[in-house]
Parts: structure tokens; sequence; C-alpha cells
């Protein structure tokens, strides 16, 4: 009896187990079982949706596989219209099914939040979610949900959503999964039944247009283009005849071109007695299609023919909202009904012969406009030749009585031809003063025709800006100590070794410098600044490199400058304000000048300035000096 306990206990856990064995087969065979059952329903819906092209239709059917598959109370099929702000319930069924047709909100529902964020959304506990989603119909409770985007081209268009399985069951992975294959077919069959009801509305229309088309754009040739037309258009409607008229004033001008079948002669062996339909037709901007001309046009013809039916199709050819002509086709000997594609086909090319006819009439006024604007370039270019040359032969003719003025001057004022009274020392002083004033400008101009004409070469070395700063400064000391200015230095401790040009360079500094100190009251406050970095710099093509260079910044405390005026600083022979020009002598030379200068080192210059609170002028000189090849970034 001892020994029977043991077996009857071994025997019952054995039993147990073997009942939780079956019991796992039995529902992993359930879900095997309903597993292979979704597949072979997805497949039947497979094979329907690829038939059946009546949208509402295939989204219902779609609907109502994805709630039988969940065995839920609702499924529905919502999607975006054309702009994507309303999103309208396609297909639904269960209690959703009255609200087919109308917009359901996007921020509260599932199928809003799926077809906004184009991502799948799980959702078992709707109460514990601090979305707040809710049934569109406002009396059913939302307990479970699942809802996953339609897909077209790449671009979410709707959802597909299941509300409410039946039973306690949690929603989960594998039923995504089911939905997915469900919701990628429903995508793929929205698109093919866009695609296939757009391909047979046009297919024989595109294949006819593309061919007319291509031979109308092979050329920008007026007459080639029509000539390509008249003959594609009417082999293509097997006319008798298809020619083109273009007006000029109120009428039409006789054919520009014209394409016949050999069975008839061209228009131009006889009159169009047509030509008053033609006209109407231009005028009126519209299509006209006569079975019989004769007939129904109300016509009077004679001759031979006159009994001989004669069908007609003209539509105006329009640009801009204007008929520039017609283009017109003929059937000779029958009464011929011009189908709806044909006339549609005809619109068409006449659309595009507009464009071409355009295209042709402006490639030939371009040339025209080309051939004149060369020969005025030509003049402009030796008008421009004509004045560097004068400026640079008056420079020089100016120069010498202008240094003989200066050199005696001085020679009287240092007594090297006696003592002079105080009052003749005054004048020759003045005399002396305004000579080298005129000296410079001529000196400016003299350089700014150099630069135009193409002839200023720069004669680059090593160029240590500390020392040409402060030799400037010290060339400036009179007239910085007779205003009373502070000039303070702040050159840090780098080194500033450019590869440039020292004199065209010194220039540059002495005329922001020399600015700096006359617009500056006296007493003021004059700043250089200067460094080594890394700078965006002008590229040839007007692309910008990064190149390593010496930046060096002049700030005031000056008068400074309007925003407005900023851009005419470095005008050749153009001053800030007249004002300024009678209160502060200059030739409005020196800034341009320094312009090009910096440019022809491959640098950069600029102004920073606010009236009343001064004014700063800054360079930028690439180290390596002028490159015709570096890397663009």
């Amino acid at each position: 009896m001892a020994t029977s306990v043991p077996f009857i206990v071994a025997s019952l856990a054995a039993l147990v187990g073997a009942v939780a064995l079956w019991a796992r087969s039995a529902a992993a065979r359930r879900e095997l079982e309903r597993t292979v059952s979704s597949l072979e329903t997805l497949n039947q819906i497979s094979r329907v949706l690829l038939t059946e092209r009546n949208r509402r239709g295939v989204l219902l059917l779609v609907a109502e596989a994805a709630a039988r598959f969940l065995k839920a109370d609702m499924g529905h099929v919502a999607l975006l219209d054309g702009d994507g702000k309303v999103l309208v319930l396609e297909a639904a069924t269960g209690p959703l099914a009255p609200l087919v047709g109308s917009s359901i909100p996007l921020e509260t529902t599932t199928s809003g939040w799926v077809a906004t964020h184009g991502q799948v959304l799980l959702l078992n506990d709707p109460g514990g979610d601090e979305r707040n989603f809710r049934s569109p119909h406002e009396r059913v409770t939302l307990r479970r949900a699942v809802a996953l985007p339609l897909v077209v081209r790449g671009r979410c268009v709707g959802a597909l959503g299941v509300d409410n399985p039946a039973g306690d069951r949690m929603l989960g992975s594998q039923d995504v999964d089911v939905l997915r294959i469900l919701a990628d077919h429903t995508g793929l069959v929205l698109e093919s039944i866009r695609a296939v009801g757009d391909l047979a509305d046009r297919e024989r229309r595109a294949e006819l247009l593309n061919a007319v088309n291509s031979r109308i754009r092979q050329s920008l040739d007026l007459q080639t283009t029509l000539d390509a037309a008249v003959r594609e258009l009417g082999s293509a409607l097997g006319a008798s005849r298809c020619f083109v008229r273009l007006r000029r004033g109120n009428d039409l001008l006789p054919p520009a071109s014209e394409w016949h079948s050999p069975e008839v002669p061209s228009s131009a062996t006889r009159a169009d007695f047509t030509l008053p339909i033609l006209n109407a037709a231009m005028r009126e901007r519209r299509t006209v299609d006569l079975p019989d001309a004769r007939a129904e046009g109300g016509l009077r013809v004679e001759g031979p023919d006159a009994d001989s039916p004669l069908a007609l199709l003209v539509t105006p050819i329009v640009l801009r909202g204007e008929a520039i002509g017609v283009v017109a086709f003929h059937q000779c000997g029958i009464a011929r009904h011009w189908r709806q594609a044909e006339i549609g086909l005809v619109q068409e090319v006449a659309s595009e012969l507009a464009i071409a006819v355009s295209n042709a009439r402006l490639y030939r006024s371009t040339e025209e406009t080309s051939r004149e604007l060369a020969v005025k370039i030509g003049e402009l270019e030796r008008a421009n030749r004509m004045k560097a040359q004068f400026l640079a032969n008056m420079s020089h003719e100016l120069r010498t009585p202008l240094n003989s003025v200066i050199g005696f001057s001085e020679m009287l004022l240092i007594g090297a031809l006696g003592t002079l009274p105080e009052q003749q020392r005054d004048a020759l002083d003045t005399v002396a003063r305004n000579g080298r004033h005129l000296l410079g400008l001529v000196n400016d101009v003299l350089d700014l025709s150099k630069v135009d004409a193409g002839r200023m070469d720069l004669h680059l070395m090593q160029t240590d800006m500390r020392s040409l700063i402060g030799d400037v400064i010290t060339g400036m000391e009179s007239l910085i100590r007779t205003k009373g200015h502070k000039v303070t230095l702040e050159l840090g401790d780098a080194p500033l070794v450019v590869t440039a040009d020292e004199m065209r360079v010194r220039q540059i500094l002495f005329n922001l410098l020399s600015n700096a100190v006359k617009f500056t009251p006296n007493g003021g406050q004059v700043t250089v600044h200067a460094g080594q970095r890394r700078s965006t710099l002008p590229g040839a093509g007007g692309r910008s490199i990064e190149r390593e260079a010496v930046w060096v910044s002049v700030t005031d405390s000056g008068i400074g400058i309007a925003k407005d005026d900023l851009p005419r600083l470095f005008t050749e022979f153009s001053q800030v304000d007249a004002s300024f020009s009678r209160r502060f002598e200059g030739t409005g030379l020196g800034l341009a000048l320094s312009k090009r200068f910096v440019e022809m080192h491959g640098g950069a210059i600029g102004v920073d300035s606010t009236p009343g609170h001064g004014s700063t002028f800054w360079i930028e000189l690439p180290l390596d000096g002028p490159q015709s090849a570096v890397a663009v970034v």
C-alpha cells in the first residue's frame, strides 16, 4: 500500500502534464487554424481587389474583412481629401456605417491620428491614454482599437481601422500583422484604380499627342514647326487636309503650312469657301466641328463639286487669351462625325502649337536682339577703351604742369629765391596745398583708368601688415595731432604677413585711416584692429572659397553713415551727402580705388556704421595672395 501511493501521485502528475500539453496544443492548433483562415480570406480578398474597380465597393470589402478578422464590432476605412486637411469616412461596418461620406476629426479619432502621423496605433486602454481618443460615433464607447496607415507611392492617404473586438482578448502584434497585409493590398488597389482609369482615358490621346509634340519641339524655326504639326495631325486624324492659318490684324492670312492626302488637291488651287467659319472660330475663340460644312454652315458653294460633302474641324490657336490663328481640317467627299477624342487631341495640340509659335517668334526676335546687342556691346567696349585712354592721357598731361607748380611753390616757401612777406607765403602755401590735393586726384583717376583698362599690375611680395600700419599712422601724425585724436592699435600677437602689393595695400590703409580722421570730430577716438583668421572670400565664378586671411578694421567715433547711403560708399566720385562734401573735402575716389585694389588681391572690404556713433571699415586679404585655383566650398 505504501508503494502504490507514490505511483498514484506520479500518475496524476503525468496526467496533469498531458492535459496541459493537450491544452497548449489545442491553443496552438486554434491559432494556426485562425492564421490559415485569415490567409485564405486575404487571398480571396486579394483576388477580388485586383479585379474590382469601384472604389467605394473595394473599401467596404476591406472594412468588412478587417472587422471579421478581429471579430470586432466595427471596421472602417477613411481617406484624406486632396489637400490633406479633411478626413472622409469612405467605408464602415456596424454602428459607423451611417456616417459613411462624412468627415471625421483628425485630432480625436484613431484614424485621424494615424492618417496625420503615418504610424500604426494599437490601443488596449483608451481611458488611460492621454490623447483621449473617441469613436467617430458619439454614442459608441471606444474600448479597444487598432489602426494602420494606407500608403500610396510612399505617402499616407488614409487609415484602416478596427474598433472594439469582441470578448476580453487584448490586441497584439499578430493582429497588426494581419491588418498590415490587408492595408498594403488596399494601398496598391487604390493606386491601381486611379492609374488604370487614367490610362484607359488618355492612352490613345497621349500616343497621338506625343507623336505630334515630338515633331513640333524638334525645331525653333517657325516654318519647320508648322510643317511638322500639320503633317502629324493630318496623318493622325486621317483627314484629307490639315492646314494652319495665322492672323494679321482682323483677318487670316493664306495657309502658312498645309498637308493634304494624295487624293485631294491643295487648298491653294481654289478659294476656301469655309473662310467665314474659320474667321468666326478665331474671333469667338471656339472650336467648330461640322460633319458637312456645305449643309450645316449656311454657305453657298458653286462649281462642279458643290454637292460633295466636306467635313470641317477648326480650332483657334490661342496665346495669352488672344487668337493668333487657327488649325483646320477638311474631310473631302464624306460627311464625317468628329469624335470627342479627336476634338480634344486637336485642342491640346493647338495649345502646344501656340507655345511653339510663340517660342519660334521669340527665338527669332532674340536672335535679332542678340545681333543688335553684340553691336552695342562692341560700341560700349570701344567707348570704354577710349574713355580709359583719354583719362590716362589727360592724367599724364596734367601731372607734368602740376608737379612744376608744386615744385616752384615749395622752392619759394623754403626761401630758395629770397625771403617772402608773410602774406605771400600764405598765398603760396595755399597754392602748394591745393596743387598736392589736385595731384592726388589726378593720380587716383590714373589708377582708376588703369584698373578699368586691365593695365594695373600687382607687384607681389611678403608684406608685414603690422609694420605697414605703423608707417601709415606715422605719416599721418601731424594731421592726427592737429585734430587731437587718440589712436589705439590692437594688433594681437599673431604674424600679420601677407603676399601683396605693398604700395597698393599702403594706399588702402591710408584711405581708410584718413577717412576715419577726416570724419571724426576733434578729440575723437580711432582704433585699428588686426589679426589672422580663416575667412570666406570671393572666388572665381561668383562662388565663395575658404582661405587663411589677415583682417584689418578701422573704427572711428565720427559722424557715422546712414544705412541707405552705405551701398554708394564704394562708387566712383560718390559721396554720401552733398552737405558732407561741402564740410569735408574729398574726391569720392579713395574708397572706390580701395575696393578695386582689395578685390585684385582676392580679398573683401566692407563697412558697418550707425549715424552719430561712428563707423568701422574693414578689409580681409588672403595670406597667400591672389590665386586663380583654390578649393571651392
